[in-house]
């Protein structure tokens, strides 16, 4: 089983909360997997360092750049919001993620057009 987790908004919220969960969850063999919607630009440098002070382990990241071309233009509009909502609904569905835990309305939406299990953190 796969759970999808994003990093602000949601882990950023709960660290400690979050890392027992994850902890639980991969004892159970639980991949876990991170969708921000940080990008490269934002610094994976300051990702690591906060997944390492919080505890949280996980199997795969994906940063914005690693999904956005699973959406067009006509997907959102211009709308950033949006259309990472839809990218990372989009990212679930190819990578079989079974639940996405996101913050975000615009993911919750794009979860629910998808056909993708969610948690709204």
């Amino acid at each position: 089983m796969k759970i999808g987790f994003d990093i602000d908004g949601t882990l950023q919220s709960k660290p400690k909360f979050y890392s027992f969960l994850i902890k639980v969850l991969r004892y159970f063999n639980v991949e876990i997997i991170v969708i921000t919607g940080r990008s490269r630009f934002d610094g994976i440098g300051l990702t690591d360092f906060q997944m390492r002070t919080w505890d949280i382990r996980f199997d795969k990241i994906f940063l914005r750049e690693d999904y956005e071309n699973l959406v067009t233009e006509a997907d959102f509009a211009g709308n950033l919001d949006k259309q990472i909502g839809v990218a990372k609904a989009r990212l679930c569905k190819k990578l079989g993620v079974y639940l996405m835990v996101d913050d975000m309305e615009e993911v919750i939406e794009a979860c629910k057009t998808e056909g993708v299990r969610y948690w709204k953190a």
